[in-house]
């Protein structure tokens, strides 16, 4: 029979930030995106649908996530400076000391301790498709595939900077480089679930790539970016079946 369904979903994410420079000679040092990983972020989402007798499940639904990526340096910088001081002790027979001063080499050292976090946090409608391919007893089996447009984003946290000093702290109020809007995403996954009377409890893993950077294209870089994540989810089947 075929029949409506409401999906609860909520999992962990993990991004992928992919760096493009658009010129050679910057003052800020490439070197410094490798001080940069992805960090597991969260996303919550709901879907309504209709599952028909062939198997095949359709549904319109709308997703929360939040990615995050963090900047460490513990870089210790160690250089060789010029100073003025005692450069030597003279001691004479009768044990007197005679200081002469002069300029003499010393180690500096700086202990970098720098850790910052970005977070973006987008909302994205969506329409997808599954096709339940597999099922024994009551565990089911089913690829799915669906397109996200995103319709809101914030920021907040850190960007880098084409200057000496590598990044510049903004809360979500403040200008940055990033879109408010990245359009359109495509998204691949596979649900594995376990019915129980009117309810399904599920695991979906899924990949989900984005067409455009998350980056305007006035900066000076680009993040090209996708994640991989993995919802549970609960989906309950009203009694009003067709």
């Amino acid at each position: 029979n075929s029949y409506r369904f409401i999906s609860l979903l909520t999992g962990a994410v993990l991004n992928n930030s992919q760096y493009a420079f658009a010129a050679d000679d910057l003052l800020f040092d490439p070197n410094e995106v490798e001080r940069e990983k992805d960090i597991a972020g969260m996303t919550a989402g709901l879907r309504v649908g209709t599952s028909t007798k062939k198997n095949f499940d359709f549904w319109a639904g709308v997703h929360f996530s939040n990615l995050v990526a963090q900047y460490r340096n513990t870089e210790r910088i160690s250089e060789a400076i010029e100073i003025q001081g005692t450069e030597s002790i003279e001691i004479d027979p009768q044990y007197n000391f005679t200081e002469n001063s002069g300029t003499i080499t010393a180690e500096s050292v700086t202990r970098n301790d720098v850790k910052w976090h970005r977070q973006h946090k987008m909302i994205d409608l969506e329409l997808g498709v599954a096709w339940r391919a597999f099922s024994m007893g009551d565990f089911i089996l089913a690829p799915e595939a669906s397109i996200l447009y995103n319709i809101w984003s914030s920021h907040s946290g850190y960007y880098f900077t084409d200057s000496t000093v590598p990044f510049t702290k903004f809360d979500f109020r403040e200008e940055n480089p990033y879109r408010n809007n990245q359009g359109l995403k495509a998204q691949f996954g596979l649900q594995l679930k376990y019915a129980l009377g009117n309810f399904e409890f599920g695991l979906q893993p899924y990949y989900r790539y984005a067409f455009n950077p998350m980056t305007i294209e006035s900066n000076f870089y680009e993040i090209k970016n996708s994640q991989l994540g993995a919802n549970v989810s609960l989906n309950y089947r009203p009694n009003w079946e067709n």
